[in-house]
């Protein structure tokens, strides 16, 4: 090898070594960013559940009260109207639920009683004499 050869050979190594510093300063920029975009992320959220928008809270918000929180926080207008119409279905499904939850739990209070009238009833026909525990005592 010429001594010609082996300062090309440098030349070469010092631009290739560039090339890997430029890259790895590079990688560092993108990963700081991913890093500030994710923090960036993290704050909005926190600001988001202090606004109230998250569970107990967020029933007793008013649709109104829902977009001016998400407008505050620069949310575009489709995505405001998509959270406030989620909010009011949320709403309306939570109201059902706790109307059938009454009634579901009525309807087991009743069924043990209509149950045990019918049995009396049925006993009383056919001359059974009977005794119920609790606060009624029969002797048919």
């Amino acid at each position: 090898m010429s001594q010609v050869e082996v300062v090309a050979l440098k030349d070469k190594d010092g631009l290739r070594l560039e090339e890997i510093k430029k890259l790895l300063l590079e990688k560092v920029d993108l990963q700081s960013s991913a890093i500030s975009q994710r923090d960036q992320l993290l704050a909005r959220e926190r600001e988001f559940r202090s606004a109230g928008c998250y569970a107990d809270v967020c029933e007793t918000l008013t649709s109104s009260d829902i977009r001016a929180t998400l407008s505050r926080s620069g949310i575009d207008d489709v995505t405001q109207t998509k959270i406030t119409e989620l909010h009011q279905t949320n709403g309306d499904l939570s109201a059902e639920i706790k109307t059938l939850s009454e009634k579901l739990a009525r309807a087991k209070d009743v069924r043990p009683i209509k149950f045990r009238f019918a049995f009396v009833f049925m006993c009383s026909s056919f001359g059974i004499k009977i005794r119920c525990s609790g606060l009624i005592m029969l002797d048919l």
